[in-house]
């Protein structure tokens, strides 16, 4: 059985998804690690959360459709993800038993 979506890469450094963008896609980390960073009133950088391998990110804002509320960056290494549509992921989870 084949993957419900697309598989991207990010090098190191390279931002995944930005704070303020629409939220529409879900993404599933099959390689890698990242960090969730958000930015202070003074405009400092601030990592809230590292994610990796099996971590799943972008999903309220993929079902709620607002804007994204924080940014995803590659931490430490390259990064491969799995990339849904809000929409194919409710149905690869109707379809996928186990999912």
């Amino acid at each position: 059985m084949g993957l419900c979506g697309r598989v991207h890469r990010f090098t190191r450094g390279r931002t995944i998804i930005g704070e303020g963008q629409p939220g529409a896609d879900v993404l599933l980390i099959l390689e890698g690690r990242t960090e969730v960073k958000l930015f202070s009133a003074q405009g400092r950088e601030v990592a809230v959360r590292r994610l990796a391998e099996g971590d799943l990110f972008g999903e309220l804002a993929a079902l709620d459709r607002k804007p994204r509320s924080a940014t995803v960056v590659v931490a430490a290494t390259d990064v491969r993800v799995l990339r849904l549509r809000g929409d194919d992921l409710l149905e690869c989870l109707a379809t996928t038993p186990g999912a």
